[in-house]
């Protein structure tokens, strides 16, 4: 027999709502009601003495002066952990305010995770246009609202689901007002938001790696702002790299050692000593190109066949909602006749299975390379189908090596909805959860309406010594990566002292794991300390 689900609720009036889900509910729930009242100002509520009795005939807990702002200071809670915990109507009572209602709140969620299991849920349901999300109708001004999102962020909880106040499935439940006064809240419209915890914020490190390069065994150092994406990691020469990839945006590997294999002492003997290497020795891998060579000498490799490779590629781009650091490329790779026309027949092909997902198609040429690129709206090239004349001999006349090359990650993100391509590198696991159901359909966020937030950062800095993307690698990495996009909104350059001054704005957003104001401020002042170490600025 399954163990009932442990269910705790908060600031009940005349325990109606308490009787209902227990009854309702049998022997799947059990209940332990509250309310803020002593216990003799409870029973004078209209109808509590008889809800309280069946309460406790059911074998349910009833506690009165309970405090929502610090359950674990109650001697009969302290030691329990709930499934769920429910809070219907919350009010600081009268004329309050929303700035007061919404320190309850905060105040609440705090309390509440202190009770509550690692998988338990928080449901929290306000009247309608309380919460401030686009559910309510009409919304309020965000001003105007209790801001429960954010609210429920400063405790390290996300809205997970949120869904209309369903009163008619509870028989009986009569909904009084604050300490169960004469007027009552209005249930109309009234909106249940149902909050998890999400994972922490965690500041990134540098990960030191050791890869086989040819003879060679390369140590080195991966950026801090690269931990989170590093399943896989290859260096690489950067003789062959792909002409579409910008030097400044390939990722430059300083080896920190380098050992060649000796045979005839089977160990490995150092070639370069600590720290003595030539920055730019190795790359990150920036696109799978870099194989075409190795590909077309195997000795499986023949014409008509089209070859798969999948793999890591880094990118050192800015921040921004659209362009990622590092994704999953797919390149086909294959050798036909000329006649045959195989580009317009993969862009054909191409077209009728991502039209839908609003890909487009555009033809180009370069020199002799004839070559077509996908786009997107939110992000364009983010694939090409070409024409890699530069690798043929002339042992291939008559044929054409076309090669398919396509960022995967953008590609599942137009396919599944995904709207910030961050999520596909959360380690939360309801992101995998929700590709389980067969067949697989649209993502449904598991974080609904993530706050946002803008800060600004001012400094003067050296034009000679400057390094734009430095500065986006430490905001990647002082920010744990919360930051969707950095712009620069303001310069300025000083006519005689020769330095400038560069003031760019921060937006804070994570779409897996909360986010609170407090949360941020932190973050911010946590760049504040490293960018003057860092990057020698002098912040204004």
């Amino acid at each position: 027999m399954a163990k009932p689900r442990e269910v705790l609720l908060i600031g009940e009036g005349n325990f109606s709502y308490s009787v209902a889900l227990s009854e309702t509910s049998g022997d799947d729930v059990a209940v332990t009601a509250t309310c803020f009242q002593s216990e003799s100002q409870a029973l004078a509520q209209d109808g509590a003495p008889r809800n309280i009795q069946r309460l406790r005939n059911r074998g349910s807990l009833v506690l009165f002066e309970v405090d929502c702002t610090c359950l674990k200071e109650h001697e009969a809670i302290r030691d329990l952990h709930f499934d769920c915990i429910i809070f219907n109507f919350p009010h600081c009572g009268r004329k309050s305010g929303v700035k007061k209602n919404r320190n309850l709140l905060l105040k609440f969620f705090q309390s509440a995770v202190a009770v509550l299991k690692d998988s338990g849920e928080v449901h929290v349901t306000l009247c309608n246009g309380q919460g401030g999300t686009p559910c309510d109708s009409p919304m309020r001004e965000w001003h105007n609202s209790w801001q429960v999102v954010p609210m429920a962020a400063e405790a390290g909880l996300i809205l997970s689901e949120i869904h209309p106040f369903q009163c008619e499935m509870y028989q009986g439940y009569r909904c009084t007002g604050y300490r169960s006064q004469d007027k009552v809240f209005h249930v109309e419209g009234a909106m249940t938001h149902i909050f998890t915890r999400s994972l922490p914020h965690i500041l990134p490190e540098k990960l030191k790696m050791e890869k086989t390069v040819g003879k060679d065994v390369v140590c080195f150092d991966i950026p801090a702002e690269l931990s989170d994406y590093m399943n896989s990691c290859q260096p690489e020469t950067p003789e062959a790299c792909d002409s579409t990839v910008s030097q400044s945006d390939v990722y430059w590997i300083k080896p920190t050692a380098t050992y060649v294999f000796d045979q005839s002492k089977t160990d490995y003997v150092p070639m370069i000593q600590e720290q003595q290497s030539v920055a730019g020795s190795y790359a990150l891998r920036p696109s799978l190109l870099l194989h075409v060579q190795e590909i077309i000498q195997r000795e499986d490799f023949s014409p008509d066949t089209l070859h798969a490779v999948t793999g890591l590629v880094f990118h050192r781009v800015p921040i921004s909602p659209i362009r990622s650091l590092a994704f999953h490329q797919l390149l086909l790779l294959g050798m036909f006749p000329v006649e045959s026309h195989s580009i317009q027949c993969f862009q054909n092909c191409l077209q009728s299975l991502l039209a839908p997902y609003g890909v487009s198609f555009e033809e180009m040429k370069a020199g002799l390379e004839q070559q077509v690129w996908l786009n997107s709206e939110r992000l364009p090239k983010f694939g090409r189908i070409a024409d890699l004349h530069s690798f043929l001999s002339p042992a291939h006349e008559g044929l054409q090596l076309t090669a398919i090359v396509i960022n995967l990650d953008h590609l599942a993100t137009l396919i599944f909805g995904i709207s910030d391509w961050r999520l596909l590198w959360t380690f939360d696991p309801q992101f995998s959860k929700s590709f389980e159901q067969n067949p697989i359909g649209p993502f449904k966020p598991f974080s609904l309406y993530p706050s946002s937030y803008s800060h600004d950062i001012s400094f003067w800095m050296d034009p000679e010594s400057f390094e734009e993307m430095d500065f986006h690698a430490l905001v990647r990495e002082a920010c744990c990566g919360t930051v969707q996009n950095v712009v620069l909104v303001d310069h300025f350059r000083h006519p005689h002292m020769g330095h400038a001054s560069l003031c760019y704005r921060l937006t804070y957003q994570s779409p897996d794991r909360a986010l609170g104001h407090s949360q941020v401020l932190g973050l911010q002042n946590q760049l504040r300390r490293l960018l003057p170490v860092r990057m020698q600025v002098t912040l204004r």
